[in-house]
C-alpha cells in the first residue's frame, strides 16, 4: 500500500510542477508579446509597402542558428539548429535537461532560444537569450542572436540597440551591419542606413545583398544615379533578381531615363514580380 501511496504522491507531483510550467510559460510568452506591441511604429504607411528584400531579409535572418561555438562543453549539445520541427521539439527537450543539470552554461540557454525562435515561441526565445547575456554579458554573438528575436516581435528598436552593443564587443561583420541598416530602414533612418551598408560592402564587396539594400537607401533619400549604380553592381553578382530590376527602374524613372525604366520594370515582371 506505501509503494502505491507513493507512487500516486509522485504522479500528482510531476502533474502540478507540469502545470506550473506551462502557466509560468504562458505568462510570460503574454507579457512579453504584449510589451512588444508598444513598439510597433506609430504612423503607418498604407501608400508605401516595405521593400520585400527587408521584409524577407528579417525572415531569413531569424531562422539563421547562431555562429557555431569553437569549444564544445562536455555539457553543451554541439549541433546545429535542425530544420524539422518534430526534431526541433525533441531538441528542446534534450536541452532542458541539460540546462536542468548544469543551469550556468550560456551556451545552452543560447541553442535552446535558437530553437524556440525557429518555431515561433519568440517570447521564450527572447529569455533564453536574455539569461544566456545575464550570465555572459560580453559574448557578442548573444546580442546579435537577440536581435534576430526582437525583429520578429517588431521591437526594431531594440533590436538596432543589441547589434548597436554586439559591435561595441566584437569586431563588426557584414552580417552585423546589413542586419542593422535593416533595422534602421524599418526606422526610415536611412542615413545611418546607407552608412552602415557602406560598411557592409568594404567588408564584403561580393554581397549583392549589400548592394540592393544601399541602393534602397539611397532611393529613398533621392540619391537616384548612386541608386542605379548600386543595383548595377547587384546584378552583375545576382543576375535573376526581380526586386533589383524594379527599383532600378524606379530610379530610371525619376530620371527621366523611360526607354531604360520601362525596360527593368518589363524584366521584374518576367521574372515573377507582382
Amino acid at each position: 500500500m506505501k509503494r502505491k501511496w507513493s507512487a500516486r504522491r509522485s504522479r500528482v507531483s510531476k502533474q502540478q510542477t507540469a502545470q506550473k510550467r506551462s502557466l509560468h510559460a504562458g505568462i510570460a510568452r503574454a507579457l512579453l508579446l504584449s510589451a512588444a506591441l508598444f513598439c510597433l511604429p506609430a504612423r503607418a504607411e498604407p501608400t508605401r509597402s516595405v521593400p520585400a528584400h527587408v521584409e524577407s531579409a528579417h525572415a531569413s535572418s531569424s531562422l539563421s542558428p547562431p555562429t557555431p561555438f569553437k569549444k564544445a562543453d562536455s555539457v553543451f549539445i554541439h549541433e546545429v539548429v535542425p530544420k524539422n520541427a518534430s526534431q526541433m521539439r525533441t531538441k528542446i527537450a534534450e536541452l532542458d535537461q541539460v540546462i536542468q543539470q548544469s543551469p550556468k552554461v550560456a551556451k545552452n540557454y543560447a541553442l535552446r532560444g535558437a530553437n524556440l525562435n525557429v518555431l515561433g515561441d519568440h517570447g521564450m526565445a527572447l529569455l533564453d537569450y536574455d539569461r544566456a547575456i545575464k550570465l555572459e554579458p560580453k559574448q557578442q554573438q548573444w546580442y546579435e542572436a537577440r536581435s534576430h528575436v526582437y525583429f520578429r516581435l517588431l521591437r526594431t528598436n531594440d533590436a538596432v540597440k543589441d547589434l548597436t552593443k554586439a559591435l561595441e564587443l566584437g569586431p563588426g561583420t557584414t552580417r552585423i551591419y546589413l542586419a542593422r541598416a535593416r533595422g534602421y530602414e524599418l526606422l526610415h533612418d536611412y542615413e545611418r542606413a546607407l552608412i552602415d551598408a557602406d560598411k557592409a560592402i568594404k567588408l564584403s564587396p561580393k554581397s549583392s545583398e549589400a548592394y540592393v539594400l544601399r541602393a534602397s537607401s539611397n532611393s529613398r533619400l533621392g540619391n537616384m544615379e548612386d541608386c542605379v549604380a548600386d543595383c548595377t553592381a547587384a546584378l552583375k553578382i545576382k543576375p535573376q533578381k526581380a526586386e533589383v530590376y524594379y527599383i532600378r527602374g524606379k530610379a530610371y524613372a525619376q530620371l527621366h531615363q523611360k526607354e531604360q525604366a520601362d525596360a527593368d520594370l518589363e524584366t521584374a515582371q518576367k521574372l515573377g514580380l507582382q
